[in-house]
């Protein structure tokens, strides 16, 4: 099919059968597998768009989609080649669907390398149908790629950084696929072969560290992990371990099952409902951490006797932006960077009210939060309500019949967490402090800085701040926190309460200060402030510690041992 300058189309179908042969030929001298499968598929339906050009629909999830405008495809397709940089030597194109933008891109750029992810291969025939894009295929210009098992001895050749580019219809559909190339690309000549499913915090770190180590990482989102998909996705990976942050009983089910060790880290408090084990899990083929000593004993009496203690650690980019020059900017007197946990309070007076409470029951149980944190927050031992929903006032209960103790109980928690990340800051707004983090600081005015950038922005605010202040949540009184290691990684002054974990790591006055209430805290932070030397030495020999013992690649190391020596880490395991 040929494009005119009206920007029409000839639908004649013996020119569309010549056009597929001569692409599918040249496609066979570089990806025979490829060919052939494009040979015997079905080519997508092709409609035609107002001006006359072709276009398709797409069904996703029971809805229909256009793939390509319904009006201007190949207008379309060149505003979005026009996104392409020109310096750019090789683009990543996900989602090809019938072909306009790869037949735009191949054509502006005769020494462009283009690479197409399209995992539909009725797309592909119709593409190769409608467009003669043998020259390039033949040249190797232009790399059609599934992201399936046959495209493995390609993608190791493909450059390393192309620029990629989305098609909007088709890039939510195919993001596990680009996913899946990702790992294509890291796994040759790997230590094991290790899923790993998504999650917000730490995974991707952990996942750096493992390829460091050897491992090919197939990451997974967890809203698309079911037992049929675990089970075609291992059929395909031929895994170790399946990981994930926070154990899970119906992961380690669906590993085990198939003959898989399963790998986790617990990070955060788990509800009851996940401190057991299914019928017919493997529990000698699951390896349970866990940063907290209550979680480990929680783990083994869940029945999962491979349980071990691995505290929190620094990610390897702090230590390594620290040596950046830009990081080297005045900083605050004292920096305090974390959410508010004003989001906690909000989410208890958004379920109060799917509750049937009133403005009256909310009052009164406000005030009862603010009693419990006046007479109990400041202490370093207090922990929040009990967590089996005991402490929980009886009028509260008798006016909603319909609420869970438990999970009011975790509510009103995350609102005392509040009170005392509220309450220790503005003690300090007469030294000056600075606030990072999300909207619920504003009202204290500029103090509150801004959200922070995760990476090089916080790192700086780190290093450069004459104090940082650390305040953990209240169930986080007994562990060293994540913001510990990170602030001392960037060699930062770091000012913490004294946890029994931390204590079992650091000394106070040689590699951190800590604070044991308001008034200790305030004249820590005019006392470090005042000496910015020592203050400086004290942080300096924190990083080197952390350096030398507390890093991830540390942890993942733990891990990868523990599981070597229970021989889940070996030569890929059929799957049945």
């Amino acid at each position: 099919m040929q494009s005119s300058s009206a920007q029409t189309f000839d639908l004649n179908v013996s020119e569309a059968v010549g056009r597929l042969r001569v692409n599918l030929d040249a496609l066979a001298a570089r990806q025979p597998v490829l060919a052939e499968l494009v040979r015997n598929a079905q080519p997508a339906p092709v409609l035609v768009a107002k001006n006359g050009q072709p276009t398709c629909q797409f069904s996703v999830a029971g809805t229909t989609r256009w793939v390509h405008s319904a009006y201007d495809p190949v207008g379309e397709a060149m505003r979005f080649a026009r996104l392409v940089p020109a310096a750019a030597t090789a683009v990543l194109l996900v989602g090809g669907g019938l072909g306009h933008l790869p037949a735009v891109l191949v054509a502006r750029d005769p020494a462009r390398l283009v690479i197409v992810v399209e995992p539909e291969l009725r797309f592909v025939r119709a593409m190769f149908m409608l467009f003669d894009l043998s020259d390039a295929l033949r040249t190797g210009r232009l790399v059609v790629l599934r992201a399936a098992e046959e495209d493995a001895p390609y993608v190791a050749e493909l450059p390393e950084d192309p620029f990629v580019l989305r098609w909007p219809a088709l890039q939510d559909v195919y993001a596990d696929k680009l996913r899946h190339l990702r790992y294509l690309r890291r796994r040759r000549g790997e230590r094991g072969r290790i899923i790993a499913v998504a999650y917000k915090l730490l995974l991707g770190d952990i996942v750096e560290e493992l390829e460091l180590l050897g491992f090919a990482v197939r990451v997974v989102e967890p809203g698309e992990l079911t037992v049929d998909s675990f089970r075609e996705l291992a059929a395909t990976v031929r895994p170790h371990l399946l990981f994930s942050m926070n154990h899970s009983p119906e992961l380690a089910l669906v590993a085990t099952r198939q003959g898989i060790g399963y790998v986790s880290w617990t990070i955060d408090p788990l509800p009851s409902a996940r401190l057991h084990v299914h019928p017919g899990t493997d529990v000698s083929r699951c390896l349970s951490f866990a940063h907290a000593h209550r979680l480990v004993a929680a783990l083994r009496g869940a029945g999962l006797p491979n349980a071990f203690y691995l505290p929190l650690a620094a990610g390897r980019q702090r230590h390594a932006l620290v040596e950046s020059a830009s990081l080297r900017t005045p900083g605050a007197p004292v920096s305090f960077a974390g959410v508010s946990l004003a989001v906690e309070r909000e989410g208890l007076v958004r379920r109060l009210r799917q509750l049937g409470s009133n403005a009256s029951l909310e009052a009164r149980l406000e005030a009862w939060i603010t009693e419990e944190f006046r007479a109990h927050g400041h202490a370093l031992t207090y922990a929040g309500l009990r967590a089996d929903g005991s402490a929980l006032p009886a009028w509260l209960l008798g006016a909603l019949p319909r609420a869970d103790a438990v999970e009011l109980t975790d509510r009103i928690n995350g609102t005392l967490s509040h009170l005392l990340r509220l309450h220790r800051v503005e003690q300090l707004l007469p030294e000056g402090i600075h606030v990072w983090g999300d909207e619920g600081w504003e009202g204290f005015g500029e103090a509150y800085r801004g959200r922070a950038e995760h990476g090089a922005q916080l790192t700086g605010i780190y290093h450069a701040s004459a104090v940082n202040l650390d305040i953990p949540r209240l169930y986080q009184r007994d562990i060293a926190t994540m913001r510990v290691f990170d602030i001392l990684a960037c060699g930062g002054v770091l000012l913490t309460e004294p946890t029994p974990q931390l204590l079992e790591f650091f000394r106070e006055g040689e590699h951190l200060f800590t604070y044991r209430n308001d008034l200790e805290m305030v004249a820590r932070v005019k006392q470090l402030v005042s000496d910015p030397v020592g203050a400086r030495l004290v942080g300096e020999q924190g990083r080197q510690l952390v350096l030398r013992e507390h890093l991830l690649s540390h942890r993942v190391a733990r891990m990868v041992s523990e599981a070597e020596a229970r021989g889940l880490v070996g030569p890929p395991i059929p799957v049945a």
